[in-house]
């Protein structure tokens, strides 16, 4: 009994180390694997071993060379072997494998008799010659061996439930006191008394709760030890908390301080504030002309919307790839929200600006925009001002949203200035 325990405790281990499900195939898998290590011989684990020495030599080679596991794979085997040569086996030997199989639809966890097993069962037993009818005893075989299997599994379930609620307000009782770990050792002796006024009639279920039982008798001994190391932890992550909200304001201070486009690479709105005074300031103690040109991607909500937010990103970063590719070195280029970018043409007038608005615009027409072989139909609207024509860097900011309004309203894909 203390072994069979033994041996119990080590298979649940062994399926939770290895993150299977807890099924019967898993657990039975697990157990003779620790009952194989423990060299224990198990009846249930020997599989096709405890069949093949009821079977002649030439028929326990070749079970080897085809490396059989299984008993569904020997009842397949030895039934191509007698549709094979049937007339080869004596009645005798057929009687053999009749009750081989019948020993095989015999449910290993499930209690109650079921009359479709029961059926097949006393066939083979009382007529072994049907084994050598058609491929319909084969079938049938088949079909009550994997009855079998499924009533094993639903009495496996049916053993476990029980334990579910109990072991999910362990859970829970559990994580409740590490949490407030002043009171956990009484807790613990609680969920002691409760687990041993719990009933219990299977054997099976017995076990498994008596592996509960131990697991809380481990965390009552432990319990004093987490509740000071607990503490200490308590600390030790006040302090993180502390680095970590510090760390949080200076990475805010820095995206404040950043002055580029994260998609595009270009400069930011912020960065582009900035130009804007310099080049005022250029102009107004040195009269430095200069041109602005703002640009919409037309009808880029449809493209979102269509082709998904990824290729909308993947557009915009293509169009601020064309923008730079038109500009000189002294010239400014900027994200100024959403799919509207800006252009400051330094020493350029209106002429100079239509001009390299156009450039872009013949760019992008051109371009061939892909999605999954399919070509997107991308255009772009310009707006275009120039300082001299204006009396303030406001008032050109303005013009050139209303040209680029215009643009839009014109028909789009144009440049207006």
């Amino acid at each position: 009994m203390a072994l069979s325990k033994k041996l119990i405790n080590k298979a649940i281990k062994r399926i939770q180390a290895e993150g299977s499900p807890f099924t019967p195939d898993a657990y039975r898998e697990a157990f003779c694997k620790e009952a194989k290590l423990a060299g224990v011989a198990v009846q249930d684990c020997m599989g096709v071993e405890k069949f093949i020495p009821t079977l002649s030599k030439d028929l326990q080679k070749q079970i080897k060379e085809y490396r059989l596991k299984t008993t569904d794979e020997l009842v397949r085997f030895l039934i191509t072997q007698l549709n094979q040569t049937k007339s080869q086996y004596s009645e005798k030997k057929v009687k053999k494998l009749a009750h081989l199989f019948a020993n095989a639809l015999t449910p290993s966890i499930a209690s109650k008799e079921h009359q479709v097993l029961q059926k097949t069962m006393t066939k083979l037993t009382t007529n072994p010659t049907v084994l050598m009818g058609t491929e319909q005893i084969e079938n049938e075989i088949k079909s009550a061996i994997s009855l079998r299997i499924s009533l094993d599994k639903e009495s496996l379930k049916e053993i476990i439930k029980p334990l579910d609620g109990v072991m999910q307000e362990v859970t829970l009782r559990l994580l409740k006191m590490i949490e407030t770990s002043n009171t956990s050792n009484s807790d613990i002796k609680e969920i002691k008394q409760e687990l041993k006024k719990y009933q219990h009639s299977d054997n099976d279920l017995k076990k498994i709760h008596d592996k509960i039982y131990t697991l809380v008798d481990s965390f009552e001994k432990g319990t004093q030890v987490l509740s000071q190391e607990l503490t200490t932890y308590s600390n030790e992550l006040k302090e993180m908390d502390k680095k970590i909200k510090r760390l949080e304001k200076e990475l805010e201070e820095a995206k404040k301080d950043s002055r580029e486009d994260f998609l595009t690479k270009l400069y930011n709105k912020r960065a582009l504030e900035e130009f804007f005074e310099k080049k005022e300031a250029e102009y107004k103690r040195h009269n430095t002309n200069y041109s602005m040109v703002m640009f919409d991607l037309d009808h880029f909500k449809n493209i979102n919307d269509t082709y998904g937010h990824d290729t909308g990103d993947i557009v915009l970063r293509s169009f601020a790839k064309i923008l730079q590719s038109q500009i000189r070195k002294e010239d400014i280029l900027g994200r100024f929200g959403g799919e509207e970018f800006v252009a400051l043409l330094g020493q350029t007038d209106i002429n100079g600006a239509k001009a390299f608005a156009e450039k872009v615009r013949k760019n992008v027409e051109q371009k061939r925009f892909m999605h999954k072989k399919e070509r997107m139909p991308i255009t772009v609207s310009c707006g275009v001002s120039e300082r001299k024509q204006c009396n303030s860097m406001e008032e050109l900011f303005a013009l050139a949203d209303e040209n680029l309004y215009k643009a839009k309203n014109g028909g789009r894909n144009r440049v207006v200035g």
